[in-house]
């Protein structure tokens, strides 16, 4: 399209005229867009700056919204050069736009290829894959429409399975490969009204409106037939126009296939005398819309005068909306000079002479009348050319100011479409920051929920109305229940919730009308598994949400354990008080006792210290009596030494027994405190 067909509709640089491109069943506009892109090259090559004007129809209205918008996917960089999208894309975020140039280029619009009346005046018409889903009587009409609209020298392009076929006389081959057909210049008059009076729309697959059974005999209507050539009148059917539809009978006599242009106009068919009776009769038929008769025209054929009868009858019932007409013709011979009757006398020949010229002076008459009816139907048509040719003067004028205002409304309508523009840019950028925000939300709600699950206290979330509303797994493991049996029922309603303090309900009411806090609130409840339980209790108001009610975070703290060991603390201080005190009077005992032993040991020691100086004044022999004495003296005080050392040794045990006693109640006090 580029190589062959682009630089012929450019090659004049002299011609103002715009480049005009019609693109039918343009779907979301890539095939509209890629011949814009290639055309503004092209015209860069060639040094030219021509209008381009490009016309793209379809009829999804979704589809031609999307065309308009002209934005698509990032992957279309697999098919489209880095070039042409730095040229003729902009990147919007994670898509491309047409650049505005040219989406302004091109038009969008609906319209029904079978049924709307076509664009004319086009220089290329590019229809791909849309032939393909029609059947061939309405492949035929959308040929006709496309001859119709392109100009002499145009070009059709069509898909890779398509192809003109029986349209063939429109168009003629420019590339076979490529479907590239160029337009024919047809002799007579534009074939798009009768081919599409002729053909019935239908889609492929549809079933056809009326079918030939295969079964049905061609005899009667054979019959039909011979009896109308044999016995019937000749005839032809009309149009409005004129346009002979169809010949019935042997219609030579009456009608001359001149030399020259080819031609089904009736008035360039009849032969010389009949055209103008006939008009003035079939102008008759038309305002009485009934059948009206003729006689005594003649006609000249091989030679001989035929004395002719027309008849003509609008044709009525289904057919009646085409305006059609029957016009039978019927002949008799007038006999030759030849084969009269020589005539008698005179006034024979003065007769037939004043017959003649009566009959010539109505033919006169008539030819007056119609003339008179020419010129007076021909200044009818002036006078309505003129004030036609003023409404479209004045309408042109409309159009003018209408072509103001609308080239108004499309610069204020692109000023909004900028602002638009911007807006959605921003309210895309908003929705990326509200994205982040809930990811980030929902992020911090998990890691809350995951924090709340780890806490080893029980939590529980009440409503306005004291019903749970949330609670995390210490709670359910506390007090062995689930959340389906427990999420959405009062507090009241829970088995353990049957807490054993006045002060727990009032006090959760206070909290939910004031924001009084509730701290430390010890209460006894009764679990199934571990029995009577002191718990704390600790309770705030959360701040409601929009559109929430108040709610009470819950926080229960089991204090058994606690308070077991702060008895058990109370009572090892009671004991070390008292081994204490015991360790005091034992004190005091050991003194005495020190004391005593002391006193004690200095006698016998001052008793054993006497006799030996006794003995050492008497010499190396004392008297028996005195060293027996002596001797049991010193004996009873060494006996007694041993008494006392022994008395020593058992006050030394007793003394560090106490000491690992008191040892033994310093660390069950730490292991309790702790």
């Amino acid at each position: 399209l580029s190589e062959a067909v682009l630089p012929l509709l450019l090659k004049d640089p002299a011609s103002d005229a715009p480049v005009r491109i019609w693109v039918p069943g343009c779907a979301t506009g890539e095939e509209v867009y890629s011949i814009a892109m290639c055309l503004l090259e092209r015209s860069a090559e060639l040094s030219r700056n021509p209008s381009l004007q490009i016309f793209a129809t379809d009829l999804s209205e979704a589809a031609l919204t999307k065309a308009r918008e002209g934005t698509y996917p990032v992957n279309i960089a697999r098919d489209v050069s880095a070039e042409r999208l730095r040229r003729f894309f902009s990147k919007q975020g994670d898509r491309y736009q047409i650049n505005k140039a040219i989406r302004e280029m091109c038009v969008f619009a609906r319209h029904d290829l079978t049924r709307d009346p076509p664009y004319s005046r086009m220089d290329l018409i590019s229809c791909r894959n849309l032939l393909i889903y029609l059947e061939p009587p309405l492949q035929e009409v959308v040929f006709a429409t496309f001859h119709y609209a392109l100009r002499p020298e145009g070009f059709l392009v069509v898909g890779s399975a398509e192809a003109a076929g029986a349209s063939s006389a429109l168009f003629a081959t420019v590339d076979e490969k490529h479907k590239i057909y160029c337009r024919k210049a047809v002799a007579g008059p534009p074939r798009l009204l009768s081919v599409m009076r002729d053909a019935r729309p239908s889609w492929a697959g549809a079933e056809p409106v009326a079918r030939k059974s295969a079964g049905a005999s061609e005899v009667p209507r054979e019959a039909d037939r011979m009896l109308l050539a044999r016995f019937g009148p000749a005839s032809v059917v009309v149009d409005e126009n004129l346009r002979v539809l169809e010949f019935r009978g042997d219609t030579d006599p009456f009608l001359d296939h001149g030399h020259g242009k080819a031609s089904l106009n009736l008035a360039h068919l009849l032969r010389k005398g009949l055209l103008m009776d006939l008009r003035q009769v079939i102008e008759r038929a038309r305002q009485t819309d009934a059948p009206v008769r003729r006689e005594g025209l003649q006609v000249r054929y091989r030679q001989q005068l035929q004395s002719v009868r027309i008849e003509v009858v609008p044709i009525k019932g289904r057919a009646a909306a085409e305006r059609c007409l029957l016009i039978l013709f019927e002949t008799e011979k007038v006999q030759a000079q030849a084969s009269r009757p020589p005539a008698s006398s005179s006034e024979d020949n003065a007769d037939c002479k004043d017959r003649e010229i009566e009959r010539l002076g109505q033919g006169l008459t008539q030819s007056t009348e119609y003339m008179h009816a020419l010129v007076r139907e021909h200044e009818s048509a002036l006078e309505e050319l003129q004030s036609s040719t003023e409404e479209a003067l004045s309408n042109n004028e409309e159009l003018q100011s209408l072509n103001e205002e609308l080239q108004t409304a499309k610069e204020e309508i692109q000023s909004a479409n900028e602002e638009l523009a911007t807006l959605n840019q921003e309210l895309q950028d908003r929705n990326v920051q509200l994205a982040r925000s809930n990811d980030d939300i929902q992020h911090g709600l998990d890691s809350a929920n995951a924090l709340v699950d780890t806490v080893p206290l029980p939590i529980v979330i009440l409503d306005s109305e004291l019903r749970v509303g949330q609670a995390n797994i210490a709670f359910y493991e506390t007090f062995q229940t689930t959340a389906e049996q427990t999420r959405h029922r009062l507090w009241s309603e829970l088995g353990f919730a049957q807490l054993d303090h006045p002060e727990l309900p009032s006090a959760l009411k206070e909290l939910l009308f004031s924001g009084t806090e509730i701290k430390d609130l010890e209460v006894q409840v009764q679990l199934p598994s571990l029995g009577l339980r002191l718990m704390s209790v600790n309770a705030r108001r959360l701040h409601p949400e929009h559109g929430t009610r108040e709610r009470v975070l819950l926080a229960i703290e089991d204090r058994t354990l606690v308070k077991q060991a702060e008895a058990g603390r109370e009572a090892l201080l009671a004991l070390e008080h008292e081994a204490r005190k015991q360790a005091e009077a034992a004190d005091h005992l050991k003194d005495q006792f020190v004391a005593t032993v002391s006193h004690e040991l200095r006698g016998p020691l001052t008793v054993i210290s006497g006799w030996m100086n006794i003995l050492s004044a008497a010499g190396k022999s004392p008297a028996p009596p005195t060293r027996v004495k002596a001797l049991a003296a010193i004996g009873r005080g060494v006996a007694a030494q041993g008494r006392l050392i022994s008395d020593l040794l058992d006050h030394s045990r007793i003394v560090m027994g106490k000491v690992e006693l008191e040892r033994a109640a310093i660390n069950l006090l730490t292991v309790a405190e702790s």
